[in-house]
């Protein structure tokens, strides 16, 4: 990451960034990434720990297997249908 900001990019794309740090490490990482943002660099970001996403994220777009399922403000993704569907199975599983 430290590399890609050295070239002062307008937008950072992130992609599991955050997988496999512990909690304060995450939590370390969550704040950088709110600062850079909040400096005006766009973010984009791939990632599965919700808590996460649901901190840091304006707009969400949530997909399964290349199909996009809800996209929006992170609450309103969370609690959409096909989401936990997909994510959490139904009765019919």
């Amino acid at each position: 990451m430290a590399k890609a900001l050295a070239l002062e990019p307008r937008v950072l794309f992130l992609d599991e960034s955050i997988a496999g740090l512990n909690p304060p490490a995450q939590q370390e990482m969550v704040g950088l990434v709110r600062q850079l943002a909040q400096s005006g660099l766009g973010i984009v970001m791939v990632e599965h720990i919700m808590h996460v996403i649901m901190s840091l994220s304006d707009h969400v777009i949530c997909m399964a297997f290349g199909e996009l399922l809800a996209e929006g403000d992170p609450k309103h993704v969370a609690s959409h249908p096909d989401v936990i569907r997909a994510y959490l199975g139904d009765d019919n599983d």
